[in-house]
């Protein structure tokens, strides 16, 4: 039991720390024109939205009536965003295509929300997550870039391109026990180590060497333009899935005294809060 009461601390207070990230990355969107507040969001977007989609696949179950809530919630906050952003530019010609395009071109955060029954939809499609289904979805993900279609309509390119790491999820949790074990290592003061040094020289890369790279890479919005996207595009994912596990030693400051109390925090926030956060700082930060 006290071994489960662990597992469960360690991924709320992930959840939680992850919507954070969530919300710390979107305000400082307007700001990437300043080289440090740029180095800074592209270090959080390295990380924060592979794992989060990790666990979304961790813990993922075919639920009918989950995708259905969640497509009317989508429906529900994209046309409030979308009222908000037309009565906001005062224009007086508003359009049929201009709401339309309010809701078949996801705004802000509402992609996930359009993403998540798709995702949710393959626990019914694959029920046991191979190897090569994920080596698959990589091989999707590098050639959706190729569709001369704008990447956010209907969000379909994000959803390829974080399908790789909501498969990996799924494959963790059919191997649940190696993958907890693996967790437990990240305790070790090594491996700390290695992760805060990771992490310090992908903010120094970003801010020094990559400055002029575009933060929507990390999106996996964008259609390729020439070669090199594509070359960008697979470092992304290799930063992208290498920083996975270095940032999975939240799980060492759950174990400790002070982050217990801090873990029970935030579960408590995660349970009660965090997914109205995260749905609805979107309109409020966009418009």
């Amino acid at each position: 039991m006290a071994g489960e009461r662990k597992r469960v601390v360690y991924f709320d207070y992930l959840k939680a720390l992850l919507v954070f990230f969530v919300v710390v990355g979107h305000a400082l969107d307007p700001f990437v024109d300043n080289v440090g507040a740029k180095a800074l969001f592209l270090t959080i977007y390295s990380f924060h939205m592979p794992l989060f989609i990790f666990l979304s696949g961790y813990f993922a179950k075919w639920n009918w009536k989950k995708c259905v809530a969640y497509f009317l919630i989508y429906i529900f906050v994209s046309a409030i965003y979308t009222a908000v952003k037309l009565i906001s530019t005062s224009s007086t010609k508003i359009s049929f295509m201009s709401v339309l395009n309010g809701f078949i071109y996801p705004q802000w955060t509402l992609w996930f929300l359009l993403a998540m029954p798709f995702w949710l939809f393959t626990t019914k499609l694959i029920k046991n997550v191979k190897v090569w289904h994920i080596c698959l979805a990589v091989v999707l993900t590098l050639a959706i870039g190729f569709i001369p279609l704008k990447g956010t309509f209907l969000t379909y390119s994000r959803i390829f391109y974080f399908m790789p790491v909501f498969l990996f999820g799924r494959w963790c949790r059919q191997n649940k026990d190696k993958f907890l074990k693996a967790v437990e290592k990240l305790r070790r003061v090594d491996v700390k180590v290695v992760s805060a040094i990771m992490l310090t020289l992908t903010l120094v890369l970003m801010l020094f060497v990559f400055k002029d790279l575009k933060h929507s890479f990390f999106y996996g919005n964008g259609r390729y333009k020439n070669p090199i996207d594509l070359v960008w595009r697979i470092v992304c994912l290799l930063i992208g899935g290498g920083k996975q596990f270095c940032n999975h030693d939240a799980y060492a400051i759950s174990t400790r005294e002070n982050g217990r109390k801090l873990a029970s925090f935030t579960v408590k926030v995660w349970r009660k809060d965090f997914f109205n956060i995260f749905v609805s700082h979107s309109t409020f930060d966009g418009v």
